[in-house]
């Protein structure tokens, strides 16, 4: 579970930092943020799920978390 609180952690940073930084670049702030930086740390979390033999019984709650997300 620490995995996908800092996986949470990171999201809300990201929309902090989208509603209150400068509106004149925020097209190209989502772009990269939403469509970049994002899936990246969701491949990467999900792989540190995956390699975990600890948390069997969670793994595949978080395929459904992360195909939302």
């Amino acid at each position: 579970m620490v995995v996908t609180a800092a996986y949470l952690v990171i999201w809300a940073v990201f929309i902090g930092f989208f509603w209150t930084g400068d509106r004149q670049n925020a097209m190209g702030y989502s772009l990269v943020s939403f469509c970049l930086i994002l899936p990246v740390v969701t491949v990467t979390l999900s792989f540190f799920i995956g390699r975990d033999d600890g948390c069997t019984g969670t793994r595949w709650v978080m395929l459904p978390f992360f195909g939302l997300m």
